[in-house]
């Protein structure tokens, strides 16, 4: 009872945080920083939306058009443009199906495969969910320090102490008065490796929630500006310009009557 009414003490605390005085242990990092999760798309465990995404590696560039749905254990990605359209691929707990022909609610010629080893990886990024698992991991330790240019941001260090993660430090940056993440930079062996940037600007707030419409993500050597691959991720916007977001498939009008076989496969 006591060791409950502890972690409900050091969460809250870590939710109301304003500076790094509230962010003060491991513990309450760690539940600060599980708490902006929620504001990325990619992340969040219900959501529907419909995203652009750009990747260029070297001088190889793809461009993709995907209606995401999230619901809790299962993941449905329908691609409406690019070299897979129109194929979705659909996750169910830890079985994967690639669907030849799909529409927005329907799935058909779908088979069974295995997916990547690490099924932490979203297909055909340098988006790797792992990442984000490692800032609240107890292989590393914490320290917020307050960014003088800017007293609602504040910048955490996590520093490796055991695990066998590729990283040994991590620097992040966050809005503290919004619970956002701004930036992610992943360090190995002294050396910048990849960078996650979330663009305060472009954060939309919905049904009382921040959530980020427009990120990047560079896989680096050293600096930012030296990368070998990037991601770049857009939620799309309706003829009336509002986004294709929406924080629950049952309030996207485009699946929204579907929901329950919405991730059918025949298998």
């Amino acid at each position: 009872m006591i060791k409950t009414l502890l972690t409900l003490t050091l969460l809250m605390g870590s939710l109301w945080a304003t500076s790094c005085k509230d962010l003060n242990s491991d513990a309450k990092i760690r539940a600060f920083v599980s708490k902006t999760y929620k504001s990325h798309p990619l992340l969040r465990e219900n959501i529907s939306s419909t995203l652009d995404i750009k990747t260029k590696d070297g001088k190889d560039s793809k461009n993709q058009t995907v209606h995401m749905v999230r619901l809790a254990d299962k993941k449905r990605s329908y691609f409406l443009k690019g070299e897979n359209n129109p194929k979705c691929s659909v996750k169910k707990g830890d079985r994967d199906f690639l669907c030849n022909e799909c529409t927005y609610t329907s799935n058909t010629l779908c088979r069974s495969y295995k997916g990547d080893d690490s099924t932490t990886k979203i297909q055909g990024t340098n988006i790797d969910t792992n990442d984000f698992k490692l800032l609240e991991s107890h292989d590393f330790t914490n320290k917020c320090f307050p960014v003088k240019k800017n007293k609602k941001y504040v910048k955490i260090v996590s520093k490796k102490v055991s695990g066998n993660a590729a990283y040994n430090k991590i620097v992040s940056f966050y809005d503290v008065t919004k619970k956002i993440s701004v930036t992610t930079n992943y360090f190995a062996d002294g050396v910048l490796r990849k960078v996650y940037r979330f663009f305060p600007k472009y954060y939309k707030k919905i049904k009382n929630e921040w959530v980020s419409t427009v990120s990047r993500v560079r896989t680096v050597a050293g600096s930012e500006k030296k990368y070998s691959f990037e991601t770049l991720i857009n939620i799309k916007k309706d003829g009336k310009k509002n986004y294709l977001l929406y924080l629950s498939p049952k309030d996207d009008p485009k699946v929204s009557k579907r929901v329950n076989t919405l991730f059918n496969t025949n298998q």
